[in-house]
């Protein structure tokens, strides 16, 4: 082999290596992320039980809502007979200087799959940012979830539950947790799916724009900080 063909053939070696390390790296860095998160749209949902094989979460439209004495029920936004999905947050603004009729309402469908009939688990909502009064904010200072239970045929979610949030506001005592949890059950069936809806925390809201810019709502943007965990 002349010394040309050997240089060729060296560097035809070198690429063939760097390409499988590239190959091995994407595939480990795959199979990492399928086992351990699905994200869609803003959000994300984080498996931490063993129970569990995979899961992922999304969001939809609330097109009108309705309340009496047994609590609020949702009907989801429907679009030729679809579900109008989104993957972004509802808009806040009390003043309507933005228009638009999903506001201030987000519907979440946590679905998953379990190794058996019968596992034990719960539902978490977590975030890692404390409470701030700042232009860039966080959604998990002035959001609350309602956990919802689904009506197939109808197209509505029916809430019964407490609003659950990770800011607790007092006059003008504010605290904050980083973490929720939304649901603990024994589920039976193979095939979960869990329905909540994301509201926005008007108090919450109120004291960041009063502290901020007073009723200038439009200036404050909240960015999604919050992650959903399946445990045990």
């Amino acid at each position: 082999m002349n010394p040309r063909q050997l240089k060729k053939q060296l560097l035809f070696s070198f690429l063939m290596v760097n390409f499988l390390l590239v190959a091995i790296l994407f595939t480990v860095f795959a199979w990492f992320t399928l086992q351990d998160q699905t994200m869609v749209g803003n959000f994300s949902v984080s498996i931490q039980s063993p129970h569990v094989i995979e899961a992922n979460v999304e969001t939809y439209a609330i097109g009108d809502y309705s309340q009496d004495v047994f609590g609020k029920t949702f009907y989801l936004a429907l679009e030729n007979n679809e579900l109008v999905h989104l993957d972004y947050l509802p808009t806040y603004d009390d003043r309507d200087i933005i228009f638009t009729e999903f506001k201030p309402y987000l519907a979440l469908n946590l679905r998953f799959k379990l190794a058996s009939n019968n596992a034990d688990c719960r539902i978490l909502a977590t975030t890692v940012h404390d409470f701030q009064t700042t232009a860039n904010n966080w959604i998990s200072n002035c959001t609350r979830f309602l956990v919802a239970a689904y009506t197939e045929d109808t197209k509505t979610l029916f809430v019964n539950s407490n609003p659950l949030s990770f800011v607790s506001v007092n006059g003008n005592d504010i605290s904050k947790e980083g973490t929720i949890e939304l649901l603990r059950d024994n589920f039976t069936s193979r095939d979960v799916s869990l329905w909540f809806i994301l509201e926005y925390h008007k108090s919450a809201i109120d004291y960041i724009h009063d502290y901020f810019f007073g009723s200038i709502v439009e200036m404050i943007t909240y960015e999604n900080d919050i992650r959903l965990e399946i445990d045990d």
